[in-house]
């Protein structure tokens, strides 16, 4: 029979005899992913084998492909139960670890968008001034205003370097 994890929709071709009425713990060998399966009164049973490497459709736009290589692994004892739990624990911390450090690495995106709208200016200035001539016939203040820019970036300059000294 065919049975898919729940977590990643990977299907995997298992024998059925293995689970029992009452259901049985199993885990995806892609994911790891570890539930508890029973099986359904109505669910289709697929009694004849597949190929070694075989595609079934999920979606229109999705396709997957079996591998009989890849197995649940059924697990039979109670302690192991509470193992997994404790490690479907552990990873849910590190998951909780990672999305703090999501979270702190965004000033890290701001800085860098403030450096590009810098540089993005300065480019602007640069490519004004270039045409500096041509542009003042059809924006007659551009003169003055370029002048009075660089008089007062002279003047941060001259400042900057007096708290230095």
């Amino acid at each position: 029979m065919i049975i898919s994890c729940p977590e990643c929709n990977k299907r995997f071709n298992i024998d059925q005899n293995l689970i029992p009425e009452d259901g049985r713990l199993l885990q995806c060998s892609n994911c790891m992913h570890k539930w508890h399966f029973i099986i359904k009164k109505n669910e289709e049973i697929i009694e004849e084998p597949l190929k070694s490497e075989e595609v079934i459709i999920v979606d229109k736009n999705q396709e997957q492909k079996i591998n009989l290589s890849q197995e649940f692994i059924p697990i039979e004892d109670e302690t192991i139960e509470k193992e997994l739990k404790k490690e479907q624990k552990v990873i849910n911390k590190e998951k909780k670890k990672e999305q703090k450090r999501k979270k702190k690495d965004k000033p890290i995106k701001l800085i860098n968008m403030i450096i590009v709208i810098i540089i993005s200016v300065a480019a602007i200035i640069i490519i004004i001034d270039t045409f500096r001539i041509e542009l003042s016939k059809y924006i007659p203040f551009l003169n003055s205003m370029l002048d009075n820019f660089y008089t007062i970036i002279a003047d941060i300059n001259s400042f900057i370097k007096d708290l230095i000294r």
